[in-house]
C-alpha cells in the first residue's frame, strides 16, 4: 500500500512542478526558463523527499504499535504465570509450619539450665 501512495505523491509533485513551470512561462520566457532549469526540479525533489519522510514516519509508528502489542501480549502471559506461581507458593507456605530461626537469650539460657539439670 505504501508504494502506491508514494507513487501518487511523486505524480502529484511532478504535476505541481510542471504547473509552476507553465505559470512561469506565462509570466515571461526568462521566468519560465528559471522554473524549468532550477526551481521546478528543486520543488519536485523537495516535495518527493518530504512525502517520503512523512510515509516513513507513518510506517515506523505503525511498526512500533505492532511491537508494543506483541510486548503487551507477552507481559499478559507472564503476568498470568506469575499469579499461578504466587498461588502455589501461598499454598506451600500455608501447608508448612512456621520455623523459628532465632530464640531470645533468656529462653536459650533457661533451656541450657534445664539440659544441664537433666544431665546431673
Amino acid at each position: 500500500m505504501l508504494p502506491t501512495i508514494y507513487v501518487l505523491g511523486i505524480i502529484v509533485s511532478a504535476l505541481a512542478a510542471i504547473s509552476l513551470t507553465i505559470s512561469g512561462f506565462q509570466t515571461s520566457f526568462l521566468n519560465g526558463l528559471v522554473w524549468l532549469c532550477l526551481l521546478g526540479p528543486a520543488v519536485f525533489l523537495t516535495l518527493v523527499t518530504t512525502w517520503r519522510i512523512i510515509l516513513e514516519l507513518c510506517y515506523a509508528f505503525f511498526q512500533l504499535l505492532l511491537m508494543v502489542q506483541d510486548v503487551t501480549g507477552v507481559v499478559d502471559r507472564i503476568s498470568g504465570q506469575a499469579d499461578q506461581i504466587g498461588d502455589a507458593v501461598e499454598q506451600v507456605q500455608s501447608d508448612l509450619p512456621r520455623i523459628t530461626f532465632w530464640r531470645s537469650s533468656k529462653k536459650k539460657i533457661a533451656r541450657e539450665d534445664a539440659d544441664n539439670r537433666r544431665h546431673d
